[in-house]
């Protein structure tokens, strides 16, 4: 009886251990894809099941169109967090004749080829943003410490380089004014590796009344963003003999360049012009 009783605790112990491990699991503040591949909120930034998944996804099908729309240069601008907006207000006197020529011959063999007009915003967002695009919500605990660490860097590559060179909000900036204070929404979306382009972090902040709004680090300048824009979009028209044969993802394949131009990150070496 001795012996059973002894048995029977290390069983109950067991059990309880097991149970205490997958709660604190279930609380980590990470998420993975379904190649294990995690994604986690930085300092400052608890997470939080906001059940946002489907705006957060129109976020990004609204700034890929914009992206490849004529004269939409400031409207894509339009789709950064308010700071962005604020020091890059300047792009709507920008010189865009160059980026509405490449961006009309990919709107013409995409109509050739796919027999629809270039528009993401139509389509059914979980067909384009799949499950592979993995999605981690949050809100702000600590402003100071969330200041420090957003934007999150795209890519492994860009977080190693110095602290100077992250593009953070500065210590002077207003949590307000960055829209990084205490109870404030955000989310994390990681762009899978795909078609030769690697995995990239996309930072998003929700904005009253009601909008998610891309975050790019602070030191991209609106310059940056258009040559990097002219850059994939030329070399998505330059391939276009390569384009896949499925819309969805085609529209992912456009996509992925349009969020790494934003974002300012190379192209693959293999790949580059």
């Amino acid at each position: 009886m001795k012996r059973f009783a002894v048995l029977t605790m290390a069983a109950l112990l067991s059990t309880g251990v097991l149970t205490w491990t997958s709660v604190r699991a279930a609380d980590e503040p990470k998420v993975s894809d379904q190649a294990g591949k995690y994604l986690e909120l930085p300092a400052g930034i608890q997470p939080k099941d906001l059940k946002e998944d489907k705006d957060i996804k129109k976020a990004l099908s609204r700034t890929t169109n914009d992206a490849v729309d004529h004269n939409h240069f400031d409207n894509l601008i339009s789709n950064f967090v308010d700071q962005d907006r604020t020091r890059l207000k300047d792009v709507k006197n920008m010189d865009v004749t160059k980026l509405n020529e490449v961006i009309g011959m990919i709107r013409r063999e995409w109509k050739a080829k796919y027999n629809e007009d270039f528009d993401i915003t139509r389509k059914e967002r979980g067909a384009v943003f799949n499950d592979q695009f993995v999605i981690l919500q949050g809100e702000v605990t600590d402003p100071n410490l969330a200041m420090a660490n957003w934007p999150v860097r795209a890519t492994p590559e860009l977080a190693a380089k110095p602290a100077a060179d992250q593009g953070h909000p500065q210590p002077t900036d207003k949590k307000s004014e960055v829209n990084l204070e205490k109870g404030r929404n955000v989310a994390l979306v990681r762009v899978p590796d795909s078609h030769g382009l690697p995995a990239i972090k996309i930072s998003l902040i929700h904005e009253l009344p009601d909008r998610w709004r891309l975050d790019i680090p602070n030191n991209i300048t609106g310059q940056q963003i258009h040559d990097n824009l002219l850059n994939r979009l030329t070399w998505i028209n330059d391939h276009k003999d390569k384009w896949p044969a499925d819309v969805d993802d085609a529209y992912r394949l456009v996509a992925h360049h349009v969020f790494m131009a934003l974002y300012d990150v190379n192209m693959p070496l293999h790949e580059r012009m």
